[in-house]
């Protein structure tokens, strides 16, 4: 479907306003200032909302690559510091907190 003012979404609004009954000079403002949705043809409307679903499903799709992430750095440098600890002969919690030699946790085990 085309818009049959064969213009951009803007002026498609802009034009569609005055058509309507809206001062010239007003509908230019408020066309330029994204006040006149809903005031395009039904071409321009349908595109425009397809549009913003996209953009929406893009965002949102952006935050939870975002959150999955931080979620993989943060178990990624969990996993560096018991290899570390392992490394250096320490024993770690789940926690990260303790920090004891293989003799002294096999003493406290009662090994």
């Amino acid at each position: 479907m085309r818009c049959p003012t064969r213009a951009c979404l803007t002026h498609c609004r802009q034009i569609r306003a005055v058509a309507q009954g809206m001062e010239p000079d007003e509908a230019a403002k408020k066309a330029a200032t994204g006040e006149l949705e809903g005031y395009g043809c039904d071409a321009h409307e349908e595109k425009f909302a397809a549009k913003r679903i996209r953009m929406q499903e893009k965002k949102k799709a952006q935050t939870e690559a975002r959150r999955a992430k931080r979620v993989r750095n943060v178990e990624h440098k969990a996993a560096e510091r018991a290899a570390r600890a392992r490394k250096e002969g320490r024993v770690v919690t789940a926690g990260g907190k303790m920090d004891v030699d293989d003799e002294e946790a096999q003493f406290g085990l009662g090994v």
